[in-house]
């Protein structure tokens, strides 16, 4: 096969973005191969981005996801410890939305702690795949990943614990396992989100949530 023809486009960006069909397309191969393609790419992405060699959007994707993993294991634990300290959690989710804590994931994974279903529509399962795969990309590379083992190990304790289907988010049910401690909230039921693309970056942006108090 010559890599001259081929490329690689794995998607990004969540369910959300693929029911509209603007998931962002992180694309590898030779660059000509990327230029002819665009056009194609164009017609169910919203945004198509060139990331290097065959191999090299993969490498993006996964490690994407293992940054998703990271601030999830930490959305959880913070979401945790503001409310065993009284926190409002409804105050809570809107100051960090508005603060230099705020990320992708926990604007629009938190709500689903609230809601208690913990699925964004992608199983632990498939997450717990992607760490595997990640530690192994890391270790070709030489480069050491300790919190990525810690957030790995709690994936997979997640998995073994509700099963290999439940959604990605599960992880966060192990905080409320471990203090007896629920993370719903009223106001939520109907939430949704939509995801803009401002300036190469994704803005959720909230739908359907009872008026911040």
């Amino acid at each position: 096969i010559n890599a001259e023809y081929m490329g690689e486009s794995p998607l990004t960006g969540g369910l959300e973005l693929l029911k509209k069909g603007t998931m962002t397309a992180l694309v590898g191969g030779d660059e000509a191969v990327f230029a002819r393609t665009l056009p194609l790419l164009k017609v169910y992405t919203g945004l198509a981005l060139y990331m290097g060699a065959l191999g090299s959007a993969t490498t993006v994707k996964i490690i994407s996801n293992m940054m998703a993993a990271v601030h999830l294991v930490t959305t959880g634990e913070m979401l945790m410890m503001a409310r065993r300290l009284n926190i409002d959690l409804k105050r809570f989710f809107d100051g960090i939305r508005a603060s230099a804590g705020n990320s992708y994931v926990f604007e629009t994974e938190a709500p689903l702690a609230f809601r208690g279903t913990f699925d964004p529509g992608f199983t632990v399962a498939l997450h717990c795949k992607d760490l595997r795969m990640g530690a192994e990309l890391a270790k070709r590379g030489g480069v050491d990943m300790p919190v990525n083992d810690l957030v790995t190990a709690l994936y997979e304790k997640a998995r073994e614990r509700y099963g290999e289907e439940v959604g990605s988010s599960s992880p966060m049910r192990l905080n409320e396992d471990q203090t007896g401690t629920k993370l719903q909230l009223p106001g939520f039921d109907d939430w949704r989100y939509e995801l803009q693309i401002v300036e190469g970056s994704l803005a959720p942006v909230h739908r359907k949530r009872q008026a911040k108090l």
